[in-house]
């Protein structure tokens, strides 16, 4: 951050004013400035600027003013930053952006324990830095210098986009109605981003964001990109689905020994934002239900039951996000008595 020293409006500051930082965070600006100069506050913490009639790093303050710089870290711009290896080919893409600093950035790529370089020193135009590096899948780090000396590390991987999925949707592909569909396509450098979906729906940004869906809203939504410095285009879909109603899968019944391990009892629930919480029931008559004490994860292992017969289960599932609950199919336990075999040879043993 640069701090500019600047008269007020209603009155110029006489000729013999000068200005110094007295005290700051570790390395501050010592230098003494007049009316129009400005320090650079190069870490965050407090600093205080003292009014001076001497021109000294020494001289006492007739005036002090409290000084608060609360800076974002060092980093890398996540509209920019991308790691990718084009369609049909072997070589990386590299692009990182530092933000947050004091330009020009100093910029080298190393290898992914960050302990041998692979490019030393390098500035880039408007500080985007480009590495034309790697192979599919690798890991490296980038490492970020601005001119206070300021510096980070951060690991980049390289997607294959023969191989891997573009788009994601980062809150789950369901929402209730009147909820938000959030879908988003992986950085691929500085280009274009084409989508279509239901209802004629097109869009050319990175990112999609809906609000207040409507089941008009679920389909398939398509993208289609050429990453910089490739090519070739990029083609990817993900479907969306927009309800406030829960639907429940088949299930699968059991059938066991007493004695041996009881089964896991799994339910698949859809629908809704995605937001589930679970409750396990049991019942003697699929008439009435009774909670499980501690079963509420999405599978639930049954405990031993305390004797041979049938017993049902299913699975409660809430919706957090549309707040609606939704009962699991009956899951039908049969518990057997076993017998366990006995070796005929040894009913024929010689007595003593």
């Amino acid at each position: 951050m640069t701090y500019q020293l600047q008269a007020g409006t209603d009155k110029t500051l006489p000729n013999n004013t000068y200005f110094r930082l007295i005290n700051g965070p570790a390395g501050y600006d010592k230098s003494v400035k007049t009316p129009g100069g400005a320090f650079t506050l190069s870490s965050p913490g407090t600093y205080y600027l003292g009014i001076m009639y001497t021109n000294s790093q020494t001289a006492c303050a007739i005036d002090t003013m409290e000084i608060v710089y609360a800076a974002d870290p060092l980093g890398l711009d996540v509209d920019v930053t991308a790691a990718y290896v084009c369609v049909d080919e072997s070589v990386g893409n590299i692009t990182v952006k530092g933000i947050n600093g004091v330009s020009p950035y100093v910029y080298q790529l190393w290898d992914a324990t960050n302990t041998t370089q692979i490019f030393g020193d390098t500035t880039f135009p408007f500080d985007i830095a480009y590495f034309n590096h790697g192979a599919p899948n690798a890991t490296y780090t980038v490492r970020v210098r601005d001119q206070c000396n300021n510096s980070f590390s951060q690991q980049v991987t390289l997607s294959d986009l023969n191989t891997i999925s573009i788009v994601y949707a980062p809150n789950g592909t369901s929402t209730c109605d009147d909820g938000t569909i959030d879908i988003r396509c992986i950085t691929l450098g500085d280009t274009e981003y084409h989508w279509t979906g239901p209802n004629g729906f097109t869009a050319n940004t990175q990112n999609i964001i809906i609000d207040n869906a409507t089941s008009a809203n679920t389909g398939w939504y398509y993208v289609e990109v050429e990453p910089e410095y490739c090519g070739k285009s990029k083609r990817d879909s993900i479907f969306f689905t927009v309800s406030s109603e829960l639907s429940e899968g088949l299930v699968d019944n059991h059938e066991f020994c007493l004695g041996a391990v009881t089964p896991v009892l799994e339910n698949e629930t859809t629908g809704g934002s995605g937001n589930y919480t679970y409750q396990w029931q049991i019942s003697e008559d699929k008439l009435t239900w009774s909670n499980i004490p501690s079963a509420t994860g999405e599978t639930h292992q049954i405990a031993t039951p305390p004797g041979p017969g049938t017993y049902y289960y299913r699975r409660v599932t809430t919706d957090t996000g549309c707040v609606i609950s939704s009962n699991g199919n009956p899951i039908t336990v049969v518990a057997r008595a076993c017998f366990v075999p006995v070796n005929p040879h040894l009913m024929n043993l010689p007595k003593n």
